[in-house]
């Protein structure tokens, strides 16, 4: 699936690793939202609609983002 995909490459991102390392889960979100929004965007070609909804409905976006946070912070201070 695209967004498993997409949390694969979180889980891989250095940056986002030491970013869960250092921080509580509501500081490594400022990092994490940066990197979400930044991933839909420049990954927008492979599924138009999906990404059409990500960028247009703020609740799903958030949706996403919530899930999609929490998760890969778990995994990466685990993985440390």
């Amino acid at each position: 699936m695209l967004f498993d995909q997409f949390e694969q490459a979180w889980r891989e991102d250095q940056t986002l690793a030491v970013q869960a390392r250092e921080n509580d889960l509501a500081n490594f979100q400022f990092a994490f939202d940066q990197k979400f929004m930044n991933t839909i965007i420049t990954r927008m070609d492979s599924n138009n609609e999906i990404f059409k909804r990500v960028l247009d409905d703020q609740d799903f976006r958030t949706l996403l983002a919530d899930y999609y946070v929490k998760k890969v912070y778990d995994q990466l201070r685990e993985a440390a």
